[in-house]
């Protein structure tokens, strides 16, 4: 990672020393103070710094070339200088920060078209550069001398022929060796000594504002923070390749922290006399090429980078590199491949770059906007924003954009799309789709699954969430001797609390599974509070669900054959009628509901509907369910994945009575993710039979109820998972323990 980014790290510093004049020993200055902020920013970026800073992920960070233009203009303005380049770029930074959720919010204006055009303008202000220091650079006596002109030849015919076939690695840190190659070839014609620099100290610390204290000036800030808006939208897109490598959906939270760390780098380079810093594309692309995925290998290198911004030697080694050397690299990272509109694009290219071909044009502009004007960079992102508004308010807008390797509908055709979208506003389904359909479709958050399954959520039609108080218990019991002498008597005894913590861990369970509805049979107590306790739990956990609440009369047969105690079964139907009257004026029905137990399986003439009884394991039912019929008529083909996995989407939907359990426009988004680049479920010929047969409920990486992201990356979004499970231990043991059915070792009696 080092070496994959040291060349683009020292580079920006070499050119804006040179451009501005700087003598050798603050140009090296300048880089010791890259590479140590290079190391902070990047250990803060992949590791964190508190809640609210860092994506967490492999990510560098390095001085971003965006800004090179824009600053050399700022340094070379009389009564600027560095002073108010560092007070512009800590401006900016801190500006960013507040900025961000607006910025996460405003994407919409900054489409490829937008920063790409801005890239190329600021690569452009750039190449001019790059040829002068091919020459030579500024005050040559032999300016276009064939020495100069031929050893920048030799670093960007090396760099490019690396860049084209080196393999792996070695492709990856084309500009360091074609700038090792001209640093060497320099060294044998005579060109560049390296006398004095034993006299240099090893270790030095880098001082704050060396330059000077910062001043502030309003064009400049501006200016400014343009640039660091442009790179944090480019890193938008480097987070978003990054998330494909590492086939992690990124959540909303997750940009907005990795977006503040990019803000952040700008402060603190702004005080430690650097520029403003951004991920780094070609760490991304070594991730890629290595697979090594590690957040920690990342740390490594930060400090590494911090190691070596404290040894002077290097940095003074780095800034004898001549400009001609410069000159020839320069040139090769001026322009990125970037999709554009050739009419916008031409157009918001020529305005960006009217300073640069005529530095008069805009002299007969009031004073105060001359600063401003003659800012390529601001010009390029008007112009491009305006020009590109009418094409993006065509677009349409909604809350999410889900794009999946896979999209399995579940709808009359029972279509699976290939490289499918699905656009989510509000609680519903605005659109299903191929990509290359929906391209007009923009979310305030776009989640990129290209390696998973979008599948409708999965509905769990028959359940007992509170059983989980006694998980484990009873095990090598009968069916009728376990709910006659442990799981009724527990029922009868758990109390609201109690059930609560159980109930809600269950749902947890069930939403990191791929479940989004829960109809839970509530046999237990009469109470109403236990009741609406258990509707709580589902709630809490975001969960769609029913709680349904059964009803008992006398004895019945089959406990009495069974002889089952009659302890659940001492209320009359009148009773439990009054108290599901209760239950309804206390519990404000939505999302989760308080029914009487269900009779449509019935009266909707539905053959069969998918319940798991206990856990949510909805894909360990779904393949039982095959099995068990298979097994049951002794024939192959008495039920199959498709018809399972239909009985725990739209036929639980159907027999329940709500919009869901399908991919299609206008239905309730419900729905979950599944990875698929699993060993387990790898090749995926046939998605439907890959998921029932072979998936489990930790192959779900994201889970979505009424438009809501419940559960992603691990973590539920709504409630604590450490405090839930903390609760169930709680509450859960001293309900066990007060009913006496464990032996000091914790097993049931025998």
């Amino acid at each position: 990672h080092v070496l994959v980014m040291y060349a683009g790290a020292v580079t920006v510093p070499l050119i804006l020393g040179s451009a501005l004049g700087l003598s050798q020993e603050d140009i090296a200055i300048l880089i010791n103070a890259d590479l140590l902020c290079c190391g902070i920013i990047s250990i803060i970026q992949s590791m964190g710094a508190g809640r609210w800073v860092g994506i967490r992920l492999p990510v560098m960070m390095g001085i971003s070339f965006a800004g090179i233009a824009p600053m050399i203009a700022i340094g070379l303005t009389p009564g600027m200088g560095l002073p108010a380049l560092y007070g512009a770029i800590i401006a900016a930074g801190f500006i960013a920060v507040l900025m961000v959720p607006l910025i996460i919010r405003l994407l919409w204006l900054f489409p490829p078209l937008v920063t790409g055009t801005t890239l190329v303008s600021l690569g452009v202000g750039l190449f001019g550069v790059a040829i002068t220091w091919a020459g030579g650079g500024h005050g040559a006596k032999d300016f276009g001398s064939l020495v100069y002109l031929g050893i920048a030849g030799t670093v960007l015919l090396v760099t490019l022929l690396v860049a084209r076939f080196g393999r792996g690695f070695f492709g990856s840190i084309a500009v360091l060796v074609g700038l090792a190659a001209g640093m060497i070839l320099a060294i044998l014609m005579g060109r560049v000594t390296v006398e004095g620099l034993d006299q240099l100290p090893w270790i030095e610390l880098v001082t704050p504002f060396h330059f000077g204290m910062p001043t502030f000036s309003f064009s400049a800030t501006f200016t400014m923070l343009l640039v660091v808006i442009v790179t944090m939208v480019e890193a938008i897109g480097l987070f978003y390749a990054l998330a494909v490598i590492l086939n992690r959906p990124l959540s909303h939270e997750d940009f907005a922290r990795g977006l503040r760390a990019d803000a952040l780098g700008a402060v603190i380079g702004g005080v430690f006399n650097t520029f403003p810093y951004s991920s780094y594309a070609q760490n991304i692309g070594l991730i890629g090429v290595t697979g090594v995925r590690s957040r920690y290998v990342c740390l490594v290198a930060g400090l590494i980078l911090i190691v070596l911004g404290l040894v002077p030697r290097i940095a003074h080694v780095v800034a004898l590199v001549p400009h001609y050397v410069l000159g020839g690299a320069a040139i090769t990272v001026d322009f990125k491949n970037n999709k554009h509109n050739t009419f916008i694009f031409a157009i918001s290219l020529g305005v960006g770059l009217i300073p640069a071909v005529a530095p008069t044009f805009f002299d007969q502009f009031p004073e105060y906007l001359i600063p401003l004007l003659h800012s390529g960079v601001l010009l390029t992102v008007i112009s491009s924003v305006v020009l590109n508004l009418r094409q993006t308010m065509t677009s349409q807008l909604c809350d999410i954009v889900i794009h999946a390797g896979k999209v399995v509908t579940m709808n009359d055709q029972n279509e699976v799309l290939e490289n499918g979208v699905v656009a989510i506003n509000g609680n519903r389904i605005c659109a299903v789709g191929q990509a290359q359909d929906m391209q007009h479709w923009q979310g305030k958050r776009t989640i990129h699954a290209p390696m998973q399954a979008l599948i409708p959520g999965l509905i769990d039609t028959h359940n007992h969430l509170f059983q989980l108080a006694g998980r484990g218990l009873g095990d090598g019991m009968a069916l009728w001797q376990w709910l006659g002498e442990f799981m009724l008597p527990l029922a009868a005894d758990i109390r609201p609390q109690e059930a609560l913590a159980a109930v809600r861990l269950g749902a947890l369970e069930a939403a990191s599974s791929g479940v989004t509805t829960v109809l839970d049979n509530h046999y237990a107590p009469a109470d109403p509070e236990t009741t609406i306790a258990v509707a709580q739990a589902l709630q809490d956990t975001g969960l769609r669900g029913v709680v349904a609440r059964g009803m008992f009369g006398p004895f019945t047969p089959v406990a009495r054959d069974n002889g089952l105690q009659d302890t659940l079964f001492r209320h009359s139907v009148k009773h439990e009628l009054d108290t599901m009257q209760e239950c309804l004026s206390n519990w404000q029905q939505g999302r989760v509901q308080i029914w009487p137990s269900p009779i449509n399986i019935i009266y909707n003439d539905l053959d069969l509907v998918l319940g798991s009884a206990e856990m949510a394991r909805k894909f360990d039912i779904m393949r039982q369910a095959v099995y068990v019929q298979r097994l049951a008529r002794l024939d192959p083909q008495a039920s199959n994945a498709q018809g399972a996995f239909w009985l725990a989407t739209r036929g639980g939907a159907e027999m329940l009575g709500i919009d869901a359990g399908q991919l299609s426009e206008g239905k309730l988004a419900d729905m979950a993710l599944v990875n698929l680049d699993q060993p387990h479920l790898s090749p995926c010929f046939d998605v439907v039979a890959s998921l029932v047969y072979c998936a489990s409920g930790r192959d779900v990486t994201t889970t979505i109820v009424n438009g809501q992201v419940i559960y992603e990356n691990g973590e539920s979004q709504c409630v604590s998972k450490q405090e839930v499970v903390a609760k169930a231990r709680e509450h859960c043991t001293a309900l066990i323990t007060r009913l006496g059915v464990l032996k000091p070792a914790g097993l049931m009696p025998a």
